[in-house]
């Protein structure tokens, strides 16, 4: 899959969680959205090549690091990955920041929401990785074609309904219509 289509899957699973665990509070609701987004391009830090490896001259030198050890698809695709960067993330932020349940939250969301669509192509995920290095796949959606773009737009839509949606029900808790 595309880092696009990623991206806007994680928005869409952001906001659902938002909608779900912190409708009440826009500041979280906003953190899980963003922390989400962020999260759902995260397992690809593997691919040197991807859209958060090349944001920045970290993130790229961090990629090519991490690409030299392990190929594509491989540790960075598996729960036990997600798992390790949730609960270190969690230990160092739990006691210094804030919000720091929004951001593992909705960092976990958008890690998960990722491999999920991953495991909808040819390839798939290793989602019992280290029992079985066996990848799992639901079905052969190819990168960049058109059943990723159908996907890709549905997603996008969902994302851009909810978030009205979400700024419609804000506005109206604080103005009276």
């Amino acid at each position: 899959m595309m880092g696009k289509t990623h991206l806007a899957t994680g928005i869409l699973a952001g906001e659902l969680t938002a909608l779900a665990y912190y409708r009440a509070s826009i500041i979280p609701a906003l953190i899980v959205i963003g922390t989400a987004a962020i999260g759902s391009l995260v397992p690809d830090i593997d691919h040197p090549g991807s859209l958060l490896s090349s944001s920045t001259r970290l993130s790229r030198h961090i990629s090519n690091s991490i690409a030299a050890v392990t190929p594509h698809r491989g540790l960075t695709h598996t729960p036990i990955f997600a798992g390790l960067i949730i609960a270190v993330l969690y230990y160092f932020l739990q006691q210094r920041i804030k919000y720091c349940d929004p951001i593992c939250i909705g960092l976990a969301v958008g890690i998960f929401s990722h491999l999920v669509l991953d495991t909808l192509t040819e390839r798939g995920v290793m989602w019992f990785w280290p029992i079985t290095p066996k990848h799992l796949r639901l079905c052969r959606i190819r990168s960049n074609r058109t059943t990723e773009k159908m996907l890709r737009g549905f997603m996008n839509m969902g994302a851009v309904v909810l978030g009205v949606g979400f700024a419609i029900w804000e506005i109206q808790r604080y103005v009276a219509i």
